[in-house]
C-alpha cells in the first residue's frame, strides 16, 4: 500500500494510472468518473482549509490576542504600581517584565504569522487549477496554521484564566 504524506498526494491516486486501469478494466468507475470523484475531493479539501484557515484568523484577531493584550496591560500596570511604591521593577528576574516581554514576543509571532497565513491563503484561492490550489494549502497555508497553533498554545499557558476566553484544554480533560 502507499504512504503518502500529506492529502493532495493521497487524493492523486484517484487518477493515477494503475488506479484508472484497474477501475476501468473491473467496469466500476470509467476514467471520467474517476475524474471527477478526484475533482470533488479536491475541491473539498480545499474548502475545508480555507474554512479552517479563516476560523483561526477570527479566533486569534477576537479572543486570543485580545485576551494576551489584556493580560500584558494588567502586568504592565502592576509594574507601574510597583514603580510607584518606590521598588526596583528593572532588575533582572523580574517576573512581570518577563512575561510582558514573553507575551508580545508571542503576539508579534503571532500577528505576523496571522498575515502571512492570509497573504498564502488568499494567494491559493486565487488559483484556477484545484490541484495546484490544495498543494498550495497543504504546502503554504497549513505550516502556518500549525505555527499559529502553537503561539496560541504557548499564550494559553500563561495568560491568566480569568482573562483567557476560551476553555484551556487541561479544562477540556476534566470535563464532563
Amino acid at each position: 500500500l502507499s504512504n503518502f504524506a500529506n492529502t493532495p498526494e493521497a487524493l492523486g491516486a484517484y487518477i493515477s494510472s494503475k488506479t484508472i486501469d484497474l477501475f476501468k478494466r473491473t467496469g466500476v468507475f470509467s476514467e471520467r468518473e474517476l475524474n471527477a470523484h478526484y475533482e470533488a475531493l479536491v475541491e473539498a479539501y480545499n474548502h475545508k482549509i480555507e474554512i479552517e484557515s479563516l476560523t483561526l484568523e477570527e479566533l486569534c484577531l477576537n479572543y486570543v490576542m485580545p485576551a494576551a493584550v489584556e493580560f500584558q496591560t494588567n502586568l504592565a500596570d502592576n509594574l507601574g504600581g510597583l514603580k510607584n511604591i518606590g521598588l526596583d521593577v528593572n532588575k533582572n528576574g523580574s517576573y512581570q517584565m518577563e512575561m510582558i516581554e514573553r507575551t508580545n514576543d508571542l503576539l508579534t509571532k503571532l500577528h505576523n504569522t496571522g498575515k502571512k497565513m492570509s497573504e498564502a491563503r488568499k494567494a491559493a484561492h486565487k488559483l484556477t487549477n484545484s490541484t495546484a490550489q490544495a498543494t498550495a494549502f497543504c504546502t503554504t497555508v497549513k505550516p502556518l496554521m500549525e505555527d499559529i497553533r502553537g503561539y496560541c498554545d504557548d499564550l494559553e499557558l500563561i495568560v491568566d484564566d480569568r482573562i483567557w476566553p476560551l476553555i484551556k484544554y487541561r479544562e477540556l480533560l476534566f470535563m464532563r
